[in-house]
């Protein structure tokens, strides 16, 4: 998986990587196998750990407010669609992540074949970014839609907001969209249109899924 990741580095590209030790695993798999192209690129991440991680590295680091095009942006997911939609529900910095996939000419999922399926998966939750002086109503709109909603407690992001995991094993994709409309969501974890690539290995075999190759 690794390898396949790495055919889309070329020289003196911008590229992201995301959160999680399997992105953190590519980066340092790309400096022992071409520290050469190592030194050509320009890299941001959105998250704190893997920042630490290319720094290490001594990978040459640009800040990802900074970048206005990134040709390939590698992450993580919790799971995926065989139509390339995705939910990242985890680690809770999705805002920072799609601000990175949207920058990107290719975004690139690196997951598991376990966390591959052909629908939505409404027994994941929702986790959004939400507001603090909008908590009380967004919580209103999550009771109305039917949602459980959890605060992730002592947990704030970069921009100072709430996270909230809203459980609703009835959810529909449709459902998870709307989520985003309502009152004090900043983002949520649901990737969809997003994704141009998703990488994962299954019986000691590479699959690499395209956007191209959709039908």
């Amino acid at each position: 998986m690794l390898q396949e990741a790495m055919k889309m580095i070329k020289p003196e590209m911008t590229v992201s990587f995301g959160g999680g030790s399997t992105v953190a695993r590519l980066a340092k798999y790309l400096c022992d196998e071409d520290e050469t192209l190592r030194k050509t690129l320009k890299v941001t991440t959105p998250s704190l750990e893997t920042m630490e991680v290319l720094n290490k590295l001594n990978y040459q680091i640009v800040a990802l407010d900074d970048v206005e095009k990134i040709d390939v942006a590698f992450d993580g997911c919790d799971y995926a669609t065989q139509n390339l939609n995705a939910q990242k529900c985890m680690g809770g910095i999705h805002v920072d992540e799609k601000k990175a996939a949207k920058k990107a000419l290719r975004y690139v999922l690196l997951t598991k074949p376990e966390r591959i399926g052909k629908t939505y998966n409404a027994k994941l939750p929702i986790c959004a970014e939400v507001e603090q002086d909008e908590a009380d109503l967004f919580l209103k709109m999550a009771d109305q839609a039917g949602f459980e909603a959890k605060n992730r407690p002592g947990i704030k992001t970069s921009r100072g907001n709430l996270l909230f995991d809203l459980h609703n094993e009835k959810c529909t994709q449709a459902d998870a969209e709307d989520v985003e409309t309502w009152p004090g969501v900043v983002g949520t974890s649901s990737f969809f249109d997003l994704c141009t690539d998703v990488i994962y290995e299954e019986k000691g075999k590479t699959i690499h899924l395209r956007k191209e190759d959709l039908k």
